[in-house]
């Protein structure tokens, strides 16, 4: 009896640290620890990049430090597998549940209007068919989305950007409409959330087959001019779900564990401790 409970302890403890979603399928997973490779995905090795990468320090998740990539001002981009592959749903059907999730450490602070940068690009921005993760022209973090021709984007008003902090940049979206979730990697950081509904535009229209063009990581695959200024890791996309503001709430609770988290995990090595005596 005594082993039973240990191993539900444990198990509890494990799922605390590493804050596994229960029904999401991860697709894509860069950490960017080695040249630029993807850790979970098909075609992990890029097929393509530009100008200038640099494997830099990341940010430590889990406590763990590991390497980022940092792309050099604007032109700055790299290619993976046909976007298709990681959004399976994308540019063929009803929209569908998907999440996705990075941290960036940006070049720029304030609310620059004089450039766009993105971060996560899937087929075509503002025609076609769209998924972006971006410095919009407003100068706000956005999430872009485009259905059938149709923009959507999801700006974050208000918010401004410090060049010397990391943030933890999440977005979900389905057929009903998008949530864009953005926060400082530091303890006690609130979460800035933005919602957008999408209305009656819940097909892809499958025009210029933007499914098979590459998943571009930094830019966009069009344009080469609007890249992230900035150093991105842990980037990771999820079918099959919508994330809601508590997902993302515990997520970012296992990237940056506050002390309330430490106090469980704990908490619970101490029940085992006493169950051993």
């Amino acid at each position: 009896m005594k082993t039973r409970r240990i191993v539900s302890l444990l198990a509890m403890t494990g799922w605390i640290a590493l804050g596994q979603q229960a029904s999401a399928v991860t697709n894509f997973y860069a950490s960017y620890n080695n040249n630029l490779n993807l850790d979970i995905g098909a075609s992990p090795v890029p097929s393509s990049s530009d100008g200038l990468i640099t494997i830099v320090p990341g940010f430590a998740v889990r406590g763990v430090a590991g390497n980022a990539a940092h792309f050099s001002g604007n032109t700055s981009w790299v290619n993976y597998a046909s976007s298709g592959t990681y959004v399976p749903d994308f540019g063929i059907a009803t929209v569908g549940s998907n999440t996705f999730r990075m941290l960036f450490k940006p070049d720029f602070s304030g609310n620059p209007t004089a450039f766009r940068a993105n971060f996560l690009g899937i087929g075509g921005l503002g025609f076609g068919d769209g998924i972006f993760l971006a410095h919009s022209d407003a100068g706000f973090p956005a999430f872009r989305v485009t259905i059938n021709t149709v923009f959507k984007d999801n700006v974050l008003s208000g918010f401004s950007w410090d060049a010397n902090t990391w943030y933890y940049l999440g977005a979900s979206l389905d057929a009903s409409g998008s949530l864009l979730y953005v926060r400082a990697l530091t303890n006690g950081a609130l979460p800035n959330v933005s919602t957008l509904s999408f209305g009656t535009s819940t097909n892809w229209s499958g025009l210029f087959g933007f499914n098979s063009t590459p998943l571009r990581v930094s830019g966009r695959y069009d344009v080469n001019t609007e890249g992230a200024r900035g150093t991105l890791d842990d980037i990771f996309i999820l079918n099959g779900e919508k994330w809601n503001v508590s997902d993302f709430n515990h997520d970012f609770a296992v990237i940056i564990p506050e002390p309330s988290g430490a106090l469980l995990v704990l908490g619970a090595l101490l029940a085992l401790w006493r169950l051993r005596k």
